[in-house]
């Protein structure tokens, strides 16, 4: 390694080849005797694995033999229910997003039980192209869950991007988001945590989408639940926030919640929020107060605003189903 320094006074890193065997930077040869700059992200490695051999992708004849068959490394969210990073699989090689949460919030006393159980095996069978494919699980010290890994990352950040989509850009990611509820609620799951932060793009180009986190609300206790919805509220459909007595949760939450994402999509805002107060924004949520005043709405088509208006249907009896969403004529 040989350290200079640039123009401006920063650092950089070079490597330089001294080995027999080759050394690679992104998969390339550098050679013998040669040198290459290394930036931020670039991938070194000693020999290059190739599908067809014997070996696995981490040969591990230097390793303890219990050794996990992940490496774990960079932190990619953190959360309420639990922290995703970015890790390597040592028999293939390939990038998988591994979800690690706590066991004192994921089971009650910190204990496993049949239903937790029977929701992960349940989760595990899913098989959708717009939904995050759980490939394995781990119940050690921690529960971990091995999902497959998107580059595009949150639908979130994707909007933040563009501060809004065109009716033919949400139209195509509405086609692929109804079209997975639907796969779920047809197997009587039901979401209960849909935003646009659990809506993963598949690479940074196209809107190719996987929803993530399906179900997980569902295994950790309601109190921890509810507490997190309480932290950003904006998406959770009114009858969440009804009484102990009064709750009673059906596949419409997730209805509302579509709602929210499509009027956000369209207008890079959401429909509800303290800085539109007063009321509070759990009043405004429980009473439909929302507009379409924004000067933005104006190339809006009613088609658009009537699918909005039937989603966000303050009685769940009369909000959208999903089969009726995508028979609705804006889609």
């Amino acid at each position: 390694r040989a350290i200079g320094m640039g123009e401006q006074g920063r650092e950089r890193v070079f490597v330089e080849d001294l080995s027999s065997n080759g050394t690679f930077v992104n998969g390339t040869k550098i050679g013998r005797g040669n040198r290459r700059e290394l930036h931020h992200g670039d991938e070194l490695q000693l020999a290059i694995w190739t599908a067809g051999s014997d070996i696995p992708y981490f040969y591990d004849k230097f390793y303890h033999p219990s050794a996990r068959p992940m490496l774990t490394h960079t932190i990619v969210t953190s959360g309420a229910f639990a922290t995703v990073k970015l890790a390597l699989e040592r028999r293939t090689g390939q990038l998988v997003a591994v979800k690690i949460m706590d066991k004192r919030t994921l089971y009650k006393r910190g204990q496993p039980n049949e239903q937790t159980d029977q929701e992960t095996r349940i989760l595990m069978a899913l098989d959708h192209p717009c939904i995050v494919k759980i490939r394995e699980v781990f119940n050690e010290e921690q529960f971990y869950m091995v999902l497959e890994f998107l580059q595009g990352g949150e639908l979130f950040d994707r909007i933040k991007r563009k501060r809004c989509f065109s009716e033919a850009e949400a139209r195509i990611i509405f086609l692929q988001l109804f079209h997975a509820i639907k796969y779920l609620h047809n197997r009587d799951i039901t979401h209960r945590d849909l935003k646009p932060e659990n809506i993963l793009m598949v690479d940074n180009t196209s809107l190719r989408l996987k929803i993530s986190d399906f179900g997980l609300a569902k295994m950790v206790s309601e109190e921890t639940f509810l507490h997190t919805l309480c932290g950003t509220p904006s998406y959770v459909a009114p009858e969440v926030f009804n009484p102990n007595s009064q709750r009673a949760y059906t596949k419409a939450v997730d209805m509302w919640s579509c709602g929210v994402i499509l009027y956000v999509c369209l207008s890079g805002q959401v429909p509800f929020g303290s800085i539109r107060g007063p009321p509070s924004l759990q009043e405004q949520i429980q009473q439909g107060l929302y507009s379409f005043d924004d000067p933005v709405w104006r190339d809006v088509s009613d088609t658009a605003k009537d699918l909005i208006e039937w989603l966000l249907a303050t009685n769940p009896n009369e909000r959208a189903t999903v089969e009726q969403a995508l028979s609705h004529p804006w889609m």
